[in-house]
């Protein structure tokens, strides 16, 4: 009797491991519709060109938005403390350096922990992934001005925690020559890590002015165009003569 028992209690235990584990299978394998990842179709409704921003290089230069105009921008956040997420991180950044190193690209890495990284601790960090100093560039400044920028560019993640301890996000932000957002990839993502090299080559071909042309339709502006070819440079994004309204951000 004990011994039926226990076999039925084991065929219990085995039909419900066996329907947690459907779950799993099931919740993993959603359609494309439900696991849609809204940060790797910004370049659908490009966001407006973000605010001016003052920061310091590990150079001790400052470097602001205007150092970055006209140049396609790649952003990301970290901090040299970081047992090995950001190590991660700014490798995959190194690899984008590389392979976009004759390009006009700027790339730029920026601290969450400002009273750790000083731009000479950012100097010593930073001998590990860029060789090209002038274009990629390890920027700290106060916390809630970083902050600013992290919601400028959509991203929550860009601070610290409740407890805390500072926590960033793990996107590869991109942004066009007039400061526009552009997309944000997840790194950890092989297939999104591939989007933003095409996303980079989509921009790196664009004309300035057809950015400058965006970036004032997500202003609100109307700045006339003198091109000929009125097919916006990103799909699904308004013509220069047709866009007048402010896209709003989605945030996380």
């Amino acid at each position: 009797m004990n011994s039926l028992a226990v076999k039925l209690w084991l065929s219990v235990l085995l039909l419900a491991s066996a329907v947690y584990v459907g779950l799993l299978i099931v919740r993993n394998w959603q359609s494309p519709i439900e696991q849609i990842d809204y940060k790797s179709n910004l370049e659908l409704v490009p966001t407006r060109p973000i605010a001016d921003f003052h920061f310091t290089e590990r150079s001790g230069k400052p470097v602001g938005l205007a150092e970055l105009n006209g140049h396609v921008a790649v952003i990301n956040f970290f901090f040299a403390n970081c047992p090995g997420t950001c190590r991660v991180l700014n490798q995959k950044v190194a690899d984008l350096q590389k392979e976009f190193a004759d390009d006009d690209v700027r790339f730029v890495s920026i601290t969450i922990d400002p009273s750790t990284d000083t731009p000479e601790r950012l100097t010593n960090y930073a001998k590990s992934f860029a060789d090209d100093k002038a274009k990629w560039w390890f920027l700290t400044a106060p916390l809630k001005e970083t902050q600013e920028l992290g919601r400028a560019l959509h991203l929550a993640a860009v601070g610290v925690d409740d407890r805390g301890a500072p926590t960033h996000t793990d996107e590869i932000v991109v942004l066009d020559r007039a400061g526009t957002l552009r997309g944000a990839f997840d790194h950890r993502d092989s297939i999104k890590l591939k989007k933003a090299r095409e996303k980079i080559r989509e921009l790196l071909a664009e004309p300035l002015e057809k950015s400058e042309q965006l970036a004032a339709s997500k202003a609100g502006k109307n700045i006339p165009s003198t091109s000929t070819d009125p097919t916006p440079s990103v799909t699904g994004a308004p013509t220069a003569a047709t866009a007048t309204s402010t896209a709003t951000g989605t945030a996380k």
